[in-house]
């Protein structure tokens, strides 16, 4: 039998106290972004964490559940169905946002209801140094994931992750981080698996166990796996002419592209990629200036 925790506002959104534990859930999500009180937004999403833990627990086969009624929610499966991941956001003030994860992990191939579930601990505002870190589901760097797929070398498995968060009013994020699972079970965020030392005018000081990309709030770019190309299709991002370096509200796409290809077990910048996004871009403002000799974009 499943528990319910109904919590009871004003307006009403949750009397239905029969309603199917999946409605149920997506409406604990549209609290959790509606209500106009922090403390109503924490309420609902404890409600919401404590359900989705519910569903997935008395699940007879949580791999091949459908989350897609709930709005608020980002449910990824790896392409091999080992790994289910969810991430949602507690809002707030920009940059000030509270990430919550779950993530199950399969133990067996035999019982589909045969799985690990472990809560994911957003301490990204705590961290110093995060690109270098191994981190893991009690300590994680936060995001709201939009892709996970799976790179195999040898015999060890890496699930990618594309995230995202804010970092202020100004400044946004997305990166690039890791999960492999230990030979123990225990999961892991983070491997040196890339080969980079300069990206977009950040510059690592050792070897990285993720991958950052810092931009104007006020732009969008694309990080993402393109299978048909095998590689991570990388807008590349720089300022407006004459704008300081490092300035990362200045930054945003240059309407050129990098891409990262995995070669024996190291993810590799190629730099400057011929690529057609297929999209219909705008004339930027201060549109990226080429080399007459080479034909190639002229970067900062």
């Amino acid at each position: 039998m499943l528990r319910y925790i109904f919590l009871f506002y004003s307006f009403g959104l949750f009397a239905q106290q029969e309603a199917e534990p999946m409605r149920q859930l997506a409406l604990y999500g549209e609290q959790i972004m509606l209500a106009s009180e922090r403390e109503g937004r924490e309420e609902a999403n404890a409600a919401f964490k404590e359900l989705l833990i519910e569903i997935l627990e008395n699940s007879l086969s949580p791999f091949d559940l459908d989350f897609s009624e709930v709005k608020n929610l980002s449910a990824l499966l790896s392409d091999d169905k080992q790994v289910y991941i969810f991430t949602w956001i507690l809002p707030d003030l920009p940059g000030k946002e509270k990430f919550n994860g779950l993530m199950i992990i399969r133990r067996g191939k035999k019982k589909k209801q045969d799985f690990a579930l472990h809560e994911l601990d957003d301490v990204a505002l705590e961290l110093s140094g995060a690109p270098y870190q191994m981190l893991s589901a009690g300590r994680w760097y936060g995001a709201l994931y939009y892709q996970i797929f799976t790179v195999k070398h040898k015999s060890d498995t890496y699930y990618m992750l594309m995230g995202y968060r804010m970092l202020s009013d100004q400044v946004q994020k997305k990166l690039i981080d890791v999960l492999h699972i230990a030979s123990d079970g225990v999961p892991r965020f983070g491997a040196k698996i890339f080969n980079v030392k300069k990206l977009m005018d950040y510059t690592y000081e050792r070897p990285p166990y993720r991958l950052f990309f810092q931009y104007s709030a006020r732009v969008s770019a694309s990080f993402r796996y393109v299978p048909s190309e095998g590689m991570i299709i990388l807008d590349h991002l720089s300022p407006p002419e004459n704008s300081p370096p490092r300035v990362w509200s200045f930054y945003g796409p240059d309407f050129s592209y990098d891409g990262l290809e995995f070669i024996k077990g190291r993810w590799e910048l190629r730099e400057e990629i011929s690529f057609d996004s297929g999209l219909r871009q705008p004339t930027p403002q201060n549109p990226p200036k080429k080399d007459p000799r080479t034909g190639k974009v002229q970067r900062k």
